[in-house]
């Protein structure tokens, strides 16, 4: 399932950049390469929490809070299982 929704949130990203990426993308890959603005971050969470029918914690509405893919992907993992 982790598998899944990481593709899914990759896709996500990418859907939302205007910039084509040359490596591939990997959980440990730092958001603030592939996220180049906050209004690129706003409009990522606001699809990822449609698509997953999750609503992001006011303190976790900040790109700083997941430095990495990895915590993105654990944080979505985790409101999954609270719904």
């Amino acid at each position: 399932m982790k598998n899944k929704i990481t593709e899914q949130i990759i896709e996500i990203i990418e859907k939302n950049s205007k910039e084509k990426y040359y490596e591939p993308v990997l959980l440990k890959t730092e958001l603030e390469h592939l996220i180049k603005d906050s209004l690129m971050w706003i409009k990522i969470i606001v699809e990822v929490e449609t698509e997953f029918g999750i609503e992001f914690d006011d303190e976790k509405l900040l790109m700083t809070e997941f430095p990495q893919l990895n915590e993105l992907v654990e944080y979505v993992c985790h409101k999954i299982k609270e719904y």
